[in-house]
Formats: structure tokens, sequence, C-alpha cells
């Protein structure tokens, strides 16, 4: 059945006084929010009808959001447990290293080429 004419029989209903204001609001906002009497009723939307494509793409870009969050935060405890305490090591190496390489003389001492 089509949400309108859903909204439709649930206005119906109220007109013949079957729904008062309170449950008629109620019944509204749970069909214009995609969540139908079935689907409300069954533990974890079993048997509920159609879903529409709407709630599936929330559901796949709430998944999305999730596994990147999950991702960055691996990567800073990857960056922060691993390369960050090895960087500073690597860092006193290299300049251990660059002041024991040997320096060229100072260009005045050099001999000038004969012509």
């Amino acid at each position: 059945m089509e949400l309108a004419d859903e909204i439709r029989r649930l206005k119906e209903l109220h007109d013949e006084g079957a729904l008062t204001d309170d449950e008629f609001s109620q019944a509204k906002a749970a069909l214009l929010d995609g969540v139908t009497g079935d689907y409300a009723s069954t533990p974890w939307g079993q048997g509920r009808s159609d879903d529409g494509i709407g709630v599936a793409a929330k559901r796949w870009v709430n998944l999305q959001i999730v596994i990147v969050v999950v991702g960055l935060v691996l990567a800073l405890v990857f960056f922060f447990a691993f390369f960050l305490p090895g960087w500073r090591k690597t860092r006193d190496d290299f300049d251990r290293r660059w002041n024991e390489f040997p320096t060229a003389p100072p260009v005045e001492s050099l001999p000038l080429p004969v012509k």
C-alpha cells in the first residue's frame, strides 16, 4: 500500500473518531519515519513490510562512517605505538652518522690549478 493511501486511511479513522488526535499523530509520524506497525511490533524488524531504498541507503552510509572512524582510530594507534617511538631513534641515529661523516677540507687550503 502506498504511503499516501495509508495516511488517507488514518485520516478517515481519525475523522470517524476511531483514533484520537495523539494516536493519529503518532501513527502518521511512524509512517513518515518509515516504521510500520509490523516492523515496530516484531523483534529486530522481522516481517517488516517495504523498507525502501532510503532506509537501506542510510544504513549503508552509517556503516561507512563507522568503518572510517574505526580505521582512523586504528591508524592513530599504529602511528603512536609503532612509528612515533622509532622516529626519535632514527633521527638520533641519522644525526650521529652525519656528525661522524668525514668533511671536505676548507676551500682556502686547496691548491690552485696550474696553467
